[in-house]
């Protein structure tokens, strides 16, 4: 049984052999011509030089190979082995999007959003990030979220902004899971709740999202403030109540009215009275 190195060198010179002549029309050739140079971008093979990976990867995609397509758009795109041409890497990108390839169709939504080598055009964007999204491609989901929630390109929709940022946030995504936070935090497009806010923040803590970090701290500092102002609150005397003034014991007397001597009545020396109570000793009615 062959090793994994001599297996490789087999398969290498099956599709050398596979890749020759100039049909393009031939689904083994162009796959085989796509693999080839993928073998050799990638370090697998001997490298080979620019030109004839180029070559492979053109003819590749010319017969209609969507990897091959995508990843002469990225050439164009980046100016890689071939001078920068955005319509060019547009034109290969299309192709490789319209057989249905999801990273081809999400980068059509960068190049319409962006206006490189097509017209800037937020619906168009939209159309094909949908179409990536079927496919769970992660950037479609990504700048759907965005879009929906700022209303490009379609009616402003939070609830919607916020299920393709809850998907982009499972699926791994640092920039949407200190996103979904932030909504949660604030209640926004679902209920508030700062327990799920933290759960998502924390998770793109651990990515080294310095955005999350910086909320989960203001977080914290806000949760101190709130409990330092209650602790104050606590210890703080209570204001003592206003006693109620105490009944005097004993009326005040009422100052004596003054009364003329002939006012006063005539009594005999021999005849007794009876004593008058001292007005302190009467009681005022209550």
């Amino acid at each position: 049984m062959p090793d994994k190195d001599s297996f490789i060198q087999q398969a290498l010179e099956l599709l050398k052999f596979l890749s020759q002549g100039d049909e393009i029309d031939r689904p083994e050739k162009t796959r085989a011509r796509f693999l080839l140079a993928e073998a050799y971008l990638s370090g697998l093979a001997e490298k080979e030089s620019d030109q004839n990976i180029l070559e492979l990867l053109e003819k590749s995609a010319e017969g209609g190979f969507p990897s091959a397509q995508l990843i002469m758009g990225d050439f164009y795109f980046e100016g890689r082995l071939v001078p920068l041409d955005y319509k060019k890497a547009a034109q290969y990108y299309r192709s490789a999007a319209q057989a249905g390839l999801a990273e081809a169709q999400s980068k059509m939504g960068h190049l319409h959003k962006s206006g490189l080598g097509v017209a800037e055009d937020y619906a168009q964007a939209v159309q094909w990030y949908l179409l990536a999204a079927e496919k769970e491609d992660l950037s479609a989901m990504v700048n759907l979220a965005h879009f929906y929630f700022n209303g490009l390109g379609v009616d402003m929709d939070t609830e919607k902004a916020v299920q393709y940022y809850l998907k982009a946030a499972e699926m791994g995504d640092s920039d949407s899971q200190t996103a979904v936070g932030v909504l949660y935090s604030i209640g926004q497009g679902v209920t508030q709740n700062l327990g799920l806010a933290v759960y998502w923040w924390e998770k793109a803590v651990a990515q080294g999202h310095m955005g999350a970090e910086n909320y989960l701290q203001s977080l914290v500092e806000a949760k101190l403030i709130t409990e330092r102002k209650q602790a104050k609150t606590s210890k703080a005397p209570k204001p003592k109540e206003p006693k109620e003034p105490k009944a005097s014991s004993a009326a005040k007397k009422p100052p004596r009215s003054k009364t003329n001597e002939a006012d006063k009545p005539k009594t005999t020396r021999t005849r007794k009275l009876k004593p008058v109570p001292e007005l302190a000793e009467l009681r005022p009615e209550r």
